[in-house]
């Protein structure tokens, strides 16, 4: 079985990004550049749905099989609400990748999300 290496995996639609550095595309999706959410999604939804599902999968008496999309949708929308203020919360200067901050965010939302359901348990 071959390891596909996803970060140089050009996009489907056969064009090389131009968000080279992940500031660059940090830059974009805050000026909402389609092209950088596409990117954004390409580099990133696999390893956040990953670690959102870890967590999930180890609930599963609590959990449901909607929680992990659920958690996922909401973490989107939450890097969009309020004028995008999580993704300008990311601190360049402190060395963090923006992929370790993103994953941080999974899976501080997927512990709140199963918070929240065991508070609620019957959906009331």
């Amino acid at each position: 079985m071959t390891r596909i290496d996803f970060a140089q995996r050009e996009p489907s639609n056969g064009t090389i990004s131009s968000f080279t550095d992940e500031y660059q595309l940090l830059d974009g999706l805050i000026d909402d550049n389609p092209l950088a959410w596409r990117e954004f999604n390409r580099r990133y939804s696999r390893m956040l749905s990953a670690c959102i599902a870890r967590i999930v999968h180890r609930f599963t008496q609590s959990t449901g099989s909607e929680d992990a999309k659920e958690v996922y949708s909401g973490l989107c929308l939450s890097l969009i609400a309020q004028d995008k203020r999580r993704l300008r919360t990311f601190e360049r200067d402190r060395g963090t990748k923006l992929s370790t901050w993103l994953a941080m965010l999974a899976v501080h939302a997927t512990y709140d999300h199963l918070r929240s359901v065991r508070r609620n348990p019957a959906g009331i």
